[in-house]
């Protein structure tokens, strides 16, 4: 879990406020992707550094199998949201 307080406030805000504004389903499939790439954040760099250093630790397999988790989970978020959204959003 990221410790940055900051951060969390950073992320969420924009995609709440989004669907204030306007609440679709592709809004909502957007902020919840948002907030799964700043959680991915903490075990995908773990899995870099510990590949830079040359090193395989348990935690190492384990931060490997949960980013990719979270990483198919948030491709398929984004293509959902794409698929949905009512006009382009990029």
């Amino acid at each position: 879990m990221p410790n940055e307080h900051g951060g969390w406030g950073l992320t969420l805000e924009p995609g709440l406020l989004g669907l204030l504004v306007e609440p679709s389903v592709a809004g909502a499939l957007l902020a919840v992707a948002a907030v799964l790439a700043f959680v991915a954040r903490t075990p995908l760099k773990l899995v870099l550094v510990d590949r830079w250093r040359g090193r395989s630790l348990p935690r190492t397999r384990v931060a490997t199998q949960v980013a990719a988790v979270e990483l198919v989970v948030l491709v398929a978020l984004v293509i959902g949201a794409a698929a949905l959204a009512e006009r382009p959003f990029w």
